[in-house]
């Protein structure tokens, strides 16, 4: 969710009380370079993770022949896509860091569950 929000470049007051609360920082600390720079910066090291919950979520699935994981890809797009209109603006670049997150975890989803 941070990543979405920071992806503008620009912070308004909205975003910055979000982050604040999200990012458990105090709100001195909260300039939007150095949310820019921190957690910007580290987007692109995170997208390429499996998040521990979704992967136990698969492992599950694999175990009780469920679909918790596909759930849970349906709920982070929705939260996601939430975020990402928290400004009633959502931009391209925004939908389209959403999917591409959303689809590297379905693509994974499919091949550990094949």
């Amino acid at each position: 969710m941070a990543a979405v929000i920071i992806s503008r470049g620009r912070l308004c007051a909205g975003h910055q009380a979000f982050l604040q609360i999200f990012l458990k920082r105090p709100n001195a600390a909260m300039t939007d370079e150095r949310i820019i720079n921190e957690y910007g910066s580290g987007w692109a090291l995170q997208q390429q993770r499996i998040p521990d919950f979704f992967q136990r979520a698969m492992d599950a699935d694999v175990r009780n022949r469920t679909h918790t994981a596909t759930s849970m890809l349906c709920l982070i797009q929705i939260v996601a896509n939430n975020c990402a209109d928290t400004d009633g603006d959502f931009l391209p670049s925004e939908q389209h860091l959403i999917h591409d997150y959303i689809a590297r975890l379905d693509a994974h989803k499919d091949s550990a569950l094949m």
